[in-house]
């Protein structure tokens, strides 16, 4: 079975590739079960070489998220998603910073 942070690191580099909803639902259920999703961040650059913070905040700038989609087996508000979706946004923003 795979670890929770090459799970983690698997969801965050297809981002870069496909940039569903599935993918932002499924990552906002790993943090709110407690994982730490930028902890996998160097994961996910080894598995995608594309992947760096500031080519996935553009890439999430570019997803607006109006209604939930209708396969979720959990309740999920929209507004959370929505939020979930900013913090990530600003979370890889602020990684593409210089130091």
């Amino acid at each position: 079975m795979e670890s929770f942070i090459s799970i983690i690191a698997n969801k965050l580099s297809t981002l870069v590739s496909r940039s569903e909803i599935k993918d932002l639902v499924d990552l906002f259920y790993l943090e709110k079960a407690g994982h730490d999703l930028l902890a996998a961040i160097p994961d996910a650059r080894s598995k995608d070489g594309g992947w760096e913070p500031a080519i996935v905040s553009m890439l999430l700038n570019g997803i607006e998220i109006t209604t939930l989609p209708e396969w979720l087996i959990r309740d999920l508000e929209l507004k959370d998603l929505q939020d979930f979706l900013q913090r990530l946004r600003l979370a890889t923003a602020e990684l593409a910073l210089p130091e």
